[in-house]
Parts: C-alpha cells; structure tokens; sequence
C-alpha cells in the first residue's frame, strides 16, 4: 500500500499527489494501545470472577470519537456466548476516571459517551463498542501517552472446578483491527454518525499488568488478598493484621490434600507473603488461614 502511494506521487508530481502522501505517512505514524491492567480474582460471580480494566493510550494526542474491540476468551472457563449467557459484563464505574465516563464540559453532568454496546461476536468472541454521544464535546485531547482506563471487565467462572487458563486476549486481526476514530472536528450539540480521522496503527497487548488489589480494613478483622490470580510461578498473600500475630496457613489440592503448611508471623499493617507456586500442578488450591480468632480460606488458581 505503502509503496503505491509513492508510486502515484512519482507519476504525478502534484501538490495533489503530494498533499496525499503526506497525509498517508502522518496517518501511519498515529500509534494507538490498548492493553489490559488491574486484573483480580473476586468473589462477584458464584463461582468467582476475574475482573480487569481496559487501557487506551497513543502516541500523540487526540480526542476519542468512537472505536470497537473484540475480546477472545476461553469457553470452557466462561462458558458460549458469554455476553447473552450473562457470563461477560462490561461497564464503566461513575466517579473512577474511566475515560467514558467524562462529561460533556460545556453542559454541567452530560455525559459525552454512551454506555458501551456488548455482543457476542462469535460463540467466543464478544464486541465491545463505544462512541460520543455529542460532538465537540471536549476542547482538548482525552486520549495521551499515559494510558488511562476506558472500561471495566468482569468475566465469570461457569465452574468452580475449572483449572485452565482464562485465555482472555484482543483480537488483532483483520478485519477486526483499526476500529479507533478521532472525534469529529464540529463544535455544535448536534448528533450525527459521522466520524472522524480513522487510526490505522493500532497495538493490542494482552498481557496481564497484575497488581496489589486494594484491601479493605474492617477495623479490628484481618483481611487477606491474593496476586496474581491465575497464578504460575507465585502468588503473593498480601495480609492486613490489625495488630501482631501468629497464623497457621495450610494450602490443600481440591482433594482436601494438604501441600504445604507454615506459620506466619504478621506485623500490626500491612504484610506481603510470596508463596511458591513454580511446583505445583495446574489446578485449583485452597489457602486456609486461622489462629484462636478466625479461619480464612481463599481459593487459588495455578496455570501452566
């Protein structure tokens, strides 16, 4: 294609031609990545969840109008048509900088993008859309080269017993790709379906950026929290005491086999322990914690 465009202006030797290819390459050089960040393993589904946020950022700075993504996953964890099965929730958190939750700055709580459209592309593969509600709507680029939340992901298990991988991943090939549009350049309230400047170099990444999911402080309880959730080579027990103490922590296979047993030592606040998952084989674990107060069991994935 590239080499077409030279060609012609070759030929032509115009302004036109000219015009043309340079409005090519400046097209080519407008980078835009979406990749995923904040994955945790939560208890929101019957049988767990694995919730994650959708990133966008770019290369150079523009204003969003509308776009479409594609996420793959694996049935046998999620289950068919998992957005009409109600396997597959999207959404977009009020008051958590997600950038389709902006408002429309000239019109006081306006939003300027719609909810985001969820369907099942294939048995297993959903479509994620998303556009302005209004033109103009915005008078500077929301989308930068800090990558900022667009929406959030929530996949729920069909099984408790489930010890693969989730296999949650963008579909990067044509004719799915280069679905991001700038917003229009119009600054009137009027709708329309137009849209703006297609961006054609887009960058999907689909690995997992694991972080400390936030621990919510119950006052005199303690609270547990695991990452990464699937696990492979570790997992980190992240642990708030509200004072010094002692637990047993007991990790049983799904049989109720015990394979590893240790105490640990809690500082008052807050405190990491990596646990050793390299050895173990795919599947899923149970962590039980207890001392003379309580007893805490939480599940854990292990992948290939």
């Amino acid at each position: 294609m590239k080499t077409s465009f030279f060609q012609t202006f070759l030929k032509t030797s115009s302004l036109a031609g000219f015009i043309l290819l340079l409005s090519f390459v400046a097209l080519k050089a407008q980078d835009i990545q979406y990749t995923f960040a904040n994955i945790q393993s939560t208890d929101a589904g019957p049988f767990g969840s694995i919730e994650f946020d959708v990133m966008i950022q770019s290369s150079s700075d523009f204003t969003l109008g509308s776009g479409q993504v594609y996420l793959n996953y694996n049935t046998a964890a999620f289950g068919k048509n998992a957005f009409s099965s109600g396997q597959a929730i999207i959404t977009v958190p009020p008051g958590e900088a997600y950038l389709l939750d902006q408002k429309d700055e000239r019109i006081e709580n306006l939003p300027a993008y719609a909810p985001p459209v969820l369907n099942n592309n294939t048995d297993s593969r959903l479509s994620i859309a998303f556009s302005q509600n209004i033109k103009g709507a915005f008078a500077n680029p929301n989308v930068i080269d800090k990558a900022k939340k667009l929406f959030h992901v929530r996949f729920d298990f069909t099984s408790a017993n489930f010890t693969g991988s989730p296999n949650i991943c963008f579909e990067d090939s044509s004719p799915f790709d280069n679905q991001t549009f700038m917003a229009p350049k119009q600054t009137d309230n009027s709708g329309g379906s137009d849209s703006g400047t297609q961006i054609v170099n887009d960058i999907f990444d689909c690995t997992f950026a694991y972080t400390p999911p936030q621990t919510i402080h119950r006052g005199d309880e303690l609270d547990v929290s695991l990452f990464p959730v699937p696990a492979k080579d570790f997992v980190n027990v992240l642990f708030y005491a509200p004072n010094q103490r002692l637990v047993e922590a007991n990790l049983l296979d799904k049989q109720g086999r015990l394979i590893i047993t240790k105490n640990q030592s809690l500082i008052k606040g807050e405190s990491t322990w990596k646990l050793d998952t390299s050895t173990l084989p795919p599947g899923v674990y149970y962590l039980k914690l207890k001392d003379d107060q309580l007893m805490i069991t939480k599940k854990i994935i292990v992948i290939q």
